[in-house]
C-alpha cells in the first residue's frame, strides 16, 4: 500500500513539473555506475549528480533519450523525487526549491538498450563481435549521443570530474577516462572503477570493453623528471600490429607539448582503446581507435595525431557549442600540416594545405562557425576540418611564425595553469 501511495504521489507531483534552465545549475561531479550485458546489448545502472545552483529553480532538467534510455526512479538523500520525460529531456522536480549556491546532489537509476549501428555520424554505445563471437563495446558521444546510453548535462559548456565504473562478466576488460582506481571480482563478473582529476565534459566520457591485451609506455614530460602513463588497450589479434602503429606515441605526445604547452592532463594517463564501428574519438585521455586504422604499417599516423591534439584543442579548449566546433576540428587538421612540416620540411606543408584548398567549388560554402548546432554535418562538415585548417593557415601567413605561435600558444597557457592546479 505505501509503494501504491509513493507512486500516485510521484505520478500527481510530476503533472506539476515546469520545465527548468539547463543553464540554471554547474555539474560538480557524475558517478556513472553501469552494468552491461554484451548478450542482450543492453545497460543498467544509475548516475549520481552533484550540482552547484547558479539561479534559483525548482526543478533540474537532464538530456536522457527516450528512445533508448527508460528512467527507473530518481531519489535524493531523502527518497524518490517526481519526474517527467519528454523527448531527450527528463525534468525533475526538486524537493525544496533551490537557490543561487545551494548544491544538490541527485541519483538517476535507469536501464538502456543500444539501437547504434556503429556509423560515424550516429552516436551511442555500440555492441557488436568478432567472428568468434568475442564481444566488443565502445561509445561515441560526440556532439549529442551522450543521452543515448546515459543521463546527463549533454551540452559541452559544463565540465566536470567523473567517475565511472563498468561491471561486465569475464574475460571482458572496461576501459574509461582518467586512472583505473580499482578492479573488484564479483564471482563472473568483474568491475572496473575508473576516475577523472580533471574536469570533462560529457560528449567525452567513454566506455569501451572487450577481451583486450594491455600494453604500456611511459612519457616524460618537458620538465624531465615527471613521468605519465600511456597505455594501450587491443584485441589479441592485432598486438603486432598496433606495437607498430602507436610506437611513436610519446614522440607525438613530446612534439605537442613543445608546440602548444605541455599535455593537459599529465596526472592521469594518454592511451588508446581499440574499437570497432566508426568510432575513432579523442575521448579525453583514452582516445577510441576504430579497428580498421591498426594496420601494422603507420599509414594512419596522421588520424591518430589528429586524435591526440583534440587534447589540447577539444578536450582542453571546448567549444561553447555546437556552432564552434572549428575550433577544435580547425586546430586538430592545421597540426596534421605542422606536423608535415617539422617531418618533411616548408615544401610538405604547402604542398598539403593546397590539397585542402583544391576541393571543388562549393566545398567550402558558408562560414567555419556553424548556423545549427542540432544538425550533424553542419557542425563537422569539410567547412569545419578543412576551412578551419586554412583560416589558421591565412591567420599564420598574415602574422608571421612568431607572432601567430606566440598568440596560439597564450590562448592555450591559462587553461593548461587551470588544468595542472
Amino acid at each position: 500500500m505505501r509503494a501504491i501511495i509513493l507512486l500516485l504521489t510521484v505520478i500527481c507531483v510530476c503533472g506539476a513539473v515546469r520545465a527548468g534552465s539547463f543553464d540554471a545549475y554547474d555539474v560538480l561531479h557524475y558517478d556513472l555506475r553501469l552494468r552491461l550485458d554484451p548478450a542482450g546489448k543492453t545497460a543498467a545502472g544509475s548516475v549520481a549528480i552533484e550540482a552547484v545552483w547558479r539561479e534559483d529553480a525548482s526543478s533540474m532538467p537532464l538530456h536522457a533519450s527516450l528512445v533508448t534510455l527508460s528512467i527507473d526512479s530518481i531519489v535524493d538523500a531523502h527518497g524518490p523525487l517526481a519526474f517527467r520525460s519528454h523527448g531527450d529531456t527528463t525534468e525533475i522536480a526538486l524537493r525544496a526549491a533551490s537557490h543561487a549556491g545551494d548544491t544538490s546532489r541527485i541519483t538517476v537509476h535507469y536501464h538502456a538498450t543500444s539501437r547504434f549501428q556503429g556509423a560515424y555520424d550516429d552516436g551511442g554505445m555500440f555492441f557488436s563481435s568478432d567472428n568468434e563471437g568475442h564481444p566488443h563495446i565502445g561509445t561515441i558521444s560526440q556532439p549529442f549521443f551522450s543521452r543515448r546510453w546515459w543521463p546527463c548535462k549533454d551540452l559541452p559548456n559544463d565540465k566536470s570530474t567523473a567517475s565511472v565504473s563498468i561491471t561486465l562478466p569475464r574475460p571482458l576488460t572496461g576501459v574509461s577516462n582518467g586512472l583505473l582506481l580499482a578492479v573488484r571480482d564479483e564471482g563472473a563478473d568483474r568491475t572496473f572503477q575508473w576516475a577523472t582529476r580533471y574536469p570533462i565534459a560529457s560528449y567525452l566520457v567513454s566506455v569501451a570493453a572487450a577481451e583486450y591485451v594491455e600494453f604500456d609506455t611511459t612519457y616524460v614530460a618537458l620538465d624531465g623528471t615527471t613521468t605519465m602513463p600511456v597505455q594501450y588497450y587491443v584485441y589479441p589479434e592485432d598486438l603486432a600490429k598496433a606495437r607498430i602503429d602507436f610506437q611513436h606515441t610519446t614522440a607525438l605526445l613530446g612534439y605537442l607539448a613543445r608546440e602548444f604547452g605541455e599535455y593537459p592532463f599529465l596526472r592521469e594517463k594518454f592511451g588508446y582503446a581499440e574499437v570497432d564501428g566508426e568510432l575513432t574519438m579523442e575521448n579525453q585521455t583514452i582516445v577510441s581507435v576504430e579497428r580498421e586504422l591498426i594496420t601494422g604499417d603507420l599509414q594512419h599516423e596522421s588520424t591518430l595525431l589528429h586524435e591526440m591534439a583534440h587534447h589540447w584543442w577539444g578536450d582542453l579548449i571546448t567549444p561553447a557549442s555546437w556552432h564552434h566546433t572549428w575550433i577544435s576540428e580547425g586546430f586538430a587538421t592545421f597540426v596534421e600540416g605542422l606536423f608535415l612540416e617539422k617531418q618533411r620540411g616548408p615544401a610538405a606543408y604547402q604542398e598539403y594545405i593546397d590539397g585542402l584548398m583544391a576541393q571543388p567549388p562549393g566545398t567550402y560554402r558558408g562560414s567555419v562557425s556553424g548556423r545549427s548546432d542540432t544538425v550533424f554535418w553542419d557542425s563537422f562538415g569539410p567547412q569545419v576540418y578543412y576551412k578551419g585548417a586554412i583560416v589558421l593557415h591565412m591567420l599564420r601567413r598574415m602574422l608571421g611564425d612568431s607572432v601567430f605561435f606566440s598568440a596560439v600558444r597564450s590562448y592555450l597557457s591559462d587553461q593548461i595553469g587551470r588544468a595542472h592546479v
